[in-house]
């Protein structure tokens, strides 16, 4: 019994020698605790207090480093089968070991984590990975599909004598061919696979588009289903597509002008206004509490119709009524005939041209506003969605599907479709041109509300995926809005102060179509415009350049949020595990540097939310900041990638892309990445590029998505994980922005 009693004693003595050891420990900061014991995704803007920053918070230093169990995490077999000349391999491991594959020493993280991609060759390939004395092998097995994918893959409706682009998915240095309507034809490389022209980009070393246009018939028919071959290094294969249904198109007569149209003479009824096209810029305050810090952007508000507006005295005395064009609608039969209507119901729809099956988004082709009505001339199926072709020859869709604001997947209407009545031809008077809150304002009184598109003059284009669509430098002159169903404008433009220097209207009576052109002050400078339909007028605006960053108002874009996480790190990290965290950094980051320099600073999400495409494009056309930043971080499924890059859309948005790219890449070189060897730091560039992004479809200002660096890069992402270094990008970004405002 004594014997027991003195080991428990023991033991209690010993216990309490160790608690003792650990307290003494944690008040010496020998081990450190993590901050939170809630998931990183629970952090938010509105548990920052006075003094601190988002990234004082979420510390990727207050981290356990425990040592961790040995395995690769991404792989449940050792039997793995790819489809392309590499294979990805992610893992853990203690990191006070080293880790080998095939006898190769991988670099890992200082957590133990790695991630590495390796080639592959046709049929068995062995990989062995070794870590103290434990040892795994990987068998790969690599089929080299020749032929990936075709298109069209199901089938499809086109009016008669469209463009058909059909394509196929091969490896590179293949020859395919296609059998079209009992043809053969030759089918020729684009360019990298490309997932599409939404927020997503992939490319492959090995795989090439390949493509080739042809036309449908004149007439109505049905053409059996094409059949594609391609063959590469001896290996022949065959896919089939989808069949392709002909359809006639409906003849939709030119727009005549009436003899008896004339300016309306009745009771005077004006309306007033919405403030959105002349909105005075407001200082946003900068306060230590993200929740407070930065203005949110305001829900999309719409211009009521005319007939619902109420009458106001001022604008009936500015503009008399009887000084108005007459308004025409489909709704009245004016003896011209009758045709399918097709009124947008939704705001800046995006439209392709009618002339071929492409749904690429276009910087020449301005989405269609509100309001908005046209005649249609057939419709169209396309991997099945519905397209309608219109008279003014563009091709609108009926709808697009993306999450929505609620976060679930839904579609967004955009059209509505009815029979309606052929109307007279379109008048545009000029009502006003004037400088309103630094902004060049040209108020134009319109008879309808006719399809038109902008394009810029002058502008040097360079092939994109077969496209003219990206720049090397922006060398606009000037644009023009060519107007659809429109017979006829007069008015004086005239301008001082602005960044436009003269205009004048030119008419095509045989496509029925009036073009303003607008001619630029200085030769590639441009900051953007904002079109709405108000009250039967069409407002156009034109930003002209604050003198100093203390006049600009800078939109921040912190991308994805909320249940959109974006990437994930391939290095785990106490908050910043996933890109949302990473990117909401940064742009506070930098929100806080541009406060400080003057900048009002509005952000699209402060904080850990969802915030839907279609909201961040409705915030830059309200809000009508002087630029917008999106900021993300890149992935890739190659291990081995890594290094930064900017995107822009539109041509007058590259010059603010290459300068903040320029900067951040300096920061690497020199600041960052000074310890690496030469040929690393040669490659962090990935330039300056044109890419279709849905946050960058905007007009009002110039839009850049920045791509910080690969988070599934294990160098790269324990950098973007460290805050000293979010810092350092931060800072860069700012003078990049500088850069631009000085040079533009």
């Amino acid at each position: 019994m004594k014997k027991k009693t003195n080991l428990i004693l023991i033991a209690c003595i010993i216990a309490v020698l160790i608690i003792g050891t650990i307290l003494v420990l944690l008040l010496t900061d020998k081990i450190s605790i993590p901050i939170s014991s809630g998931s990183p995704e629970s952090i938010s803007a509105e548990s920052v207090s006075d003094g601190e920053t988002l990234g004082d918070i979420i510390s990727e230093d207050e981290e356990i480093n425990v040592p961790k169990e040995f395995r690769i995490t991404n792989h449940a077999s050792k039997n793995i089968s790819v489809s392309e000349g590499k294979v990805y391999f992610k893992g853990t491991s203690d990191p006070a070991y080293e880790v080998t594959c095939n006898g190769e020493k991988i670099e890992t993280a200082s957590t133990g984590e790695f991630s590495i991609d390796r080639r592959v060759t046709p049929g068995s390939n062995e990989f062995v990975f070794v870590h103290k004395n434990v040892t795994y092998t990987y068998t790969v097995s690599y089929t080299a599909d020749v032929l990936r994918s075709v298109y069209p893959e199901e089938a499809i409706s086109v009016p008669a004598g469209m463009e058909i682009e059909l394509s196929a998915v091969a490896l590179r240095d293949s020859a395919v061919t296609v059998i079209f309507n009992g043809r053969s034809y030759t089918m020729e490389p684009k360019s990298d696979v490309r997932i599409n022209d939404e927020e997503d980009e992939g490319s492959s070393e090995e795989l090439a588009v390949y493509t080739v246009v042809v036309n449908a018939p004149d007439s109505a028919s049905n053409i059996e289903k094409i059949s594609v071959t391609a063959k590469c290094k001896g290996i022949s294969e065959t896919m089939s597509g989808g069949s392709i249904k002909v359809t006639a198109r409906n003849k939709i007569p030119k727009p005549v002008v009436l003899e008896t149209q004339k300016p309306v003479t009745e009771k005077a009824t004006t309306h007033k206004a919405a403030e959105t096209s002349t909105e005075i810029r407001k200082t946003v305050s900068i306060k230590s509490n993200l929740s407070h810090k930065y203005t949110n952007p305001p829900k999309t508000t719409q211009a009521q119709p005319v007939s619902e507006q109420a009458e106001t005295a001022e604008e009936e005395k500015s503009v008399p009524l009887s000084d108005r064009l007459q308004k025409f609608s489909y709704t009245h039969n004016y003896g011209l005939g009758s045709a399918e209507v097709c009124q947008v119901t939704d705001d800046y729809v995006d439209i392709y041209p009618s002339r071929n099956t492409e749904t690429y988004a276009l910087p020449n082709y301005t989405p269609l506003l509100k309001g908005t009505f046209d005649y249609v001339e057939s419709e169209i199926d396309i991997d099945g969605d519905k397209y309608y072709i219109l008279s003014s020859g563009y091709k609108i869709p009926a709808n697009r599907e993306e999450r929505l604001a609620s976060g679930s997947m839904g579609k967004i209407n955009h059209v509505s479709i009815k029979e309606g009545y052929i109307t007279p031809a379109n008048s545009i008077k000029v009502v006003s041109c004037e400088i309103e809150n630094g902004n060049t304002v040209i108020k134009l009184d319109m008879n309808k509300s006719v399809p038109f598109i902008a394009y810029l003059t002058g502008q040097s284009y360079k092939d994109y995926n077969g496209r003219a669509v990206a720049v090397s430098s922006c060398t606009c002159t000037g644009i023009k809005f060519v107007f659809s169903q429109t017979a006829s404008a007069a008015g004086n433009l005239s301008f001082g102060g602005s960044v436009i220097s003269g205009g004048r209207f030119s008419t095509d009576p045989d496509r029925a179509e009036t073009t303003l052109t607008l001619d630029f002050a200085k030769s590639g400078k441009f900051y953007g415009y904002h079109c709405e339909y108000e009250n039967g007028y069409l407002i156009i605006s034109f930003k002209n350049k604050p003198s100093s960053l203390s006049g600009y108002t800078i939109m921040l874009d912190p991308g994805h949020g909320g249940i959109d996480s974006g990437a994930g790190c391939c290095v785990s990290s106490s908050g910043m595990s996933k890109e949302k965290n990473i990117n909401l950094s940064l742009a506070t980051k930098v929100g806080e540097l541009l406060q400080a320099e003057g900048a009002t600073v509005v952000m699209t999400r402060s904080g850990d939310d969802w915030v839907c495409y279609t909201d961040r494009n409705n915030a830059v056309r309200n809000r009508k900041p002087d630029m917008f930043i999106s900021i993300h971080c890149d992935a890739s499924e190659s291990a081995s990638a890594y290094g930064t890059s900017a995107y822009y859309y539109r041509a007058y948005s590259q010059p603010l892309a290459e300068a903040i790219h320029e900067s951040i890449v300096s920061s690497y070189k020199n600041i960052i990445y000074a310890d690496k060897a030469s040929d690393f730091r040669s490659r962090v560039s990935r330039g300056a590029n044109y890419y279709a992004f849905r946050v960058l479809r905007v007009e009002e200002c110039p839009a850049v998505l920045i791509e910080y660096g690969f988070v599934t890069n294990t160098v790269e992402c324990q950098m973007l994980q460290n805050s000293s270094v979010r810092d350092t990008l931060a800072r860069a970004t700012v003078s990049g922005i500088k850069n631009y405002i000085a040079s533009n």
